[in-house]
């Protein structure tokens, strides 16, 4: 119950704040055109940073420490308004692709929101430990040393173009299976993290 408020409030906030903006990437993740799906879905597993920004701007956690909300609660939260707007966004990408018969783009729509997944993954306890700004300059880094062996990743997914097609399924099931597999040790780090931040 705890959780779902939170989630409402979150939701009620971005939906004020950014309204614009949040109809901008549903018409993005319509656009037949996999680099502008890609930053639409990319973006919407994002929408926790945005709303972890707004809260600390306006001193939310500190007001939250002083009511009966778990951690886990707070944290929980937000994992669900990314994977809430990822679902969405994925929802109307999904429904682009399969009204224009381009059924063989849903593989990398999967693949796209498995990395979307990973990114909220990777960053969301860093943002949770050191606060958004700090959080954020630490993910750049992060992103560099995970870019040094990004070599390996694009290879394995070749059969993309034109390899061998069995394999190719092979790969980005599991990678998609990876994305899903680590969320909830995430969830886990970024509990501690707020933990620790809260002293």
């Amino acid at each position: 119950m705890q959780t779902k408020a939170l989630l409402l409030k979150d939701w009620l906030v971005l939906s004020r704040q950014m309204k614009v903006f949040l109809v901008l990437i549903a018409v993005f993740s319509a656009v037949p055109v996999l680099s502008v799906s890609s930053f639409a879905i990319v973006y919407s597993a994002m929408l926790p940073y945005t709303a972890m920004a707004f809260d600390e701007r306006d001193k939310w956690d500190r007001l939250a420490a002083m009511m009966p909300y778990r951690e886990s609660d707070l944290v929980l939260s937000k994992y669900l308004l990314g994977y809430a707007g990822l679902a969405g966004v994925l929802a109307v990408a999904a429904c682009s692709r399969l009204l224009l018969h381009r059924t063989e783009e849903l593989a990398m729509l999967a693949v796209l929101a498995a990395v979307a997944l990973l990114v909220l993954a990777f960053s969301a306890p860093l943002l949770f430990r050191w606060g958004v700004e700090r959080g954020r300059m630490l993910f750049v880094f992060l992103m560099v040393a995970v870019a040094t062996g990004s070599s390996s990743l694009a290879t394995g997914l070749v059969g993309f173009d034109g390899g061998d097609a069995a394999g190719g399924s092979l790969v980005w099931l599991a990678f998609v299976g990876l994305a899903l597999l680590v969320q909830p040790f995430s969830v886990a780090l970024s509990v501690r993290g707020r933990r620790k931040k809260q002293g």
